[in-house]
């Protein structure tokens, strides 16, 4: 009875650390992907910065927005 109360524990750790683990690689996903948003904003700013005042100051507040979503993962 034991073993069997003991391989039922050891399997739910099992499956804690098999879900923990999703977890990381899906953040460390969502990571990547606003690294990847703040180089392209950051192209897209200063590509603008020449042409168009108004889609800069959204570009500056979209980049700022996505900081601080970045901040809070």
């Amino acid at each position: 009875m034991q073993d069997e109360e003991l391989q039922k524990e050891q399997q739910r750790v099992l499956d804690f650390g098999r879900l923990i683990k999703k977890q990381l690689t899906i953040m460390d996903g969502v990571q990547q992907d606003f690294n990847t948003i703040e180089q392209d904003l950051s192209t897209m700013i200063n590509s603008a910065l020449a042409h168009d005042k108004i889609l800069v100051e959204q570009l500056f507040y979209f980049d700022r927005l996505c900081k601080k979503i970045k901040s809070q993962i």
